[in-house]
């Protein structure tokens, strides 16, 4: 995302994800990079106040304890929008054109139920607006407390059925652009996707050892992932005391412990196994051979 700000300083985007942690998480990675001038936190007239994590709050509009929205004008001004999904329809609702945003960028699409994803993308698209949708359709899906809802097909999410067209199936119909079909059986492509489309998906691993990423490429992910991590990084713990094998990177150790779930979070997790992942983590870090490279989003300042 901030390689699109960087290139293109005059694009607009706007940012959901399906949740209000995911979209908040969003907004704090790109508060070090972008000023409240530039990024606007849209939330829901009805979340309370005291759920924004803290560093947020010049990044928001309230007022009277509860959320609102700037002036439609302010609004086209900012160059970034994070919103929830749910959410996004703000857009449409108070009059931003049609075409406004050049990228609309999905977080945990795999998450987000279909109609979801429609309410950020169906009435703000325009022809030459780009939407990335980022997640993985092979972990966990959309949340439908409805049995009715489920049986209709809204268990599935929009991003897990378009992995199931051909063009993203098959490895060499990826990358191509439709601009007309060339042959009967390319009609439902046509169908599908607008002129000019051009569809990619994204298959390079960059974090994962070779012996780590090759079970749930071979079982979930029909052998499409590939390892592209540098040796350096991938290969970092290689020989550790901490392993069982020294070249083969993967423990597997048994924790007791209940799953918990917090009462606004579909997720589960169990304390004892956090706890011994963090121990097994710090370990691990003593015992490296090469440094960790420091990660950071650049300043702001760094950049116009």
């Amino acid at each position: 995302m901030l390689q699109v700000l960087r290139q293109y300083p005059s694009m607009k985007i706007l940012a959901c994800a399906p949740s209000n942690s995911a979209a908040d998480l969003i907004a704090q990675r790109l508060s070090s990079s972008l000023s409240p001038q530039q990024m606007f936190r849209c939330n829901a007239v009805f979340r309370p106040l005291s759920t924004l994590p803290k560093g947020l709050e010049p990044y928001v509009r309230a007022h009277d304890n509860h959320f609102v929205l700037p002036t439609l004008a302010e609004l086209n001004a900012y160059r970034v929008i994070v919103s929830t999904c749910g959410n996004a329809s703000f857009a449409y609702n108070i009059g931003m054109a049609t075409g406004h945003f050049a990228y609309i960028f999905i977080d945990e699409a795999g998450q987000a139920s279909e109609p979801e994803i429609m309410t950020a993308v169906k009435g703000i698209t325009g022809p030459e607006t780009r939407v990335v949708l980022s997640g993985d359709p092979k972990q966990l899906g959309p949340v439908i407390r409805s049995s009715v809802a489920r049986e209709l097909g809204l268990g599935k999410s929009y991003m897990e059925r378009l992995m199931d067209l051909p063009v993203y199936s098959t490895p060499a119909a990826r990358g191509r652009s439709y601009v007309a079909p060339l042959l009967a059986s390319d009609l439902h492509l046509a169908l599908t996707f607008p002129s000019n489309t051009r569809v990619i998906k994204l298959v390079k691993n960059y974090r994962s050892h070779s012996t780590i990423l090759r079970y749930p490429n071979e079982q979930f992910y029909g052998g499409e992932l590939e390892v592209c991590g540098a040796p350096a990084e991938v290969d970092a713990f290689l020989g550790s005391p901490q392993l069982v094998a020294p070249h083969f990177p993967v423990v597997f150790q048994h924790v007791p412990g209940e799953n918990e779930r917090e009462a606004t979070s579909p997720s589960y997790f169990n304390i004892l196994e956090a706890t011994e992942v963090v121990e097994r983590v710090q370990r691990l870090l003593a015992d490296r051979v090469h440094p960790i490279r420091e990660f950071r989003l650049c300043n702001r300042d760094e950049w116009g």
